[in-house]
């Protein structure tokens, strides 16, 4: 069954299990390190980590990197990592620049997405093929639109829809909130907010949400022609440089 497993799936769960930012009094995000677990049909499959990190008064760097462990890490060796970079405006985020990078031993994909909010264009760099596309106000990248699912959920928005510049594409992004519940995690009992992404397709994406964490995603799970893909939080630490230091486990 291991062999069988869609190493490529973990990618979806990077985008999507990339956790609202723990903020302050001002709504901005505060510095970050977190570990989810990763299981496909019953098994551990991988494991992810995310960091957020300041590095200036305006500029934040939002990272997340996904990797096989166990016996998976025998058959797959592919290893994704995402970067943004952005700044804020009115509490709000505004990307400046992403970075997504596959590696699996072998090969390496690599794409970047520079905003250029001067001429009002995103550009998109993949594999050597450059596509320009229009940048709207309020358009985002793959990781930073969490940022505003995290300020939408603390003001009570039931209803979500970002448009997420991806691989020269434009795409709306949409979840709903479908009910609450209270979840056994490796932090403890959590009160969560349930949503659901919108997506056309049989495959179905539930994310849980903590209240008390700011709204920080605690639990995915995603069923997908016939496999059932999860990803629980293991481990948070305020400090994106003392992996040592983390809770929980």
């Amino acid at each position: 069954m291991l062999n069988d497993m869609k190493m490529p799936i973990l990618l979806v769960m990077v985008i999507l299990l990339a956790p609202p930012l723990i903020g302050h009094a001002e709504s901005l995000p505060s510095p970050f390190n977190a570990r989810y677990n990763v299981v496909a049909d019953g098994f551990k499959a991988g494991e992810m980590e995310q960091r957020l990190f300041r590095t200036n008064a305006h500029t934040y760097v939002f990272e997340t990197e996904i990797y096989p462990t166990g016996l998976v890490a025998l058959f797959k060796s592919d290893r994704f990592v995402e970067r943004s970079v952005w700044t804020a405006e009115d509490g709000r985020p505004v990307p400046l620049e992403y970075t997504y990078k596959h590696t699996n031993g072998k090969s390496e994909t690599l794409e970047r997405l520079s905003f250029d909010w001067t001429r009002n264009l995103v550009i998109s760099i993949r594999e050597g093929e450059e596509i320009a596309l229009p940048l709207e106000p309020g358009m985002m990248d793959k990781l930073v639109y969490q940022v505003a699912l995290r300020r939408d959920l603390q003001e009570g928005a039931k209803q979500f829809n970002y448009q997420v510049a991806d691989r020269g594409n434009i795409r709306d992004y949409h979840f709903r909130v479908v009910g609450n519940e209270r979840l056994k995690t490796a932090l403890g009992e959590l009160d969560t907010v349930k949503l659901e992404r919108v997506s056309k397709g049989d495959r179905q994406t539930f994310i849980w949400v903590a209240t008390g964490l700011d709204y920080m995603v605690v639990k995915l799970t995603q069923i997908d022609d016939g496999h059932t893909f999860s990803s629980t939080i293991a481990s948070l630490s305020n400090n994106p440089e003392a992996k040592g230091e983390e809770s929980g486990g």
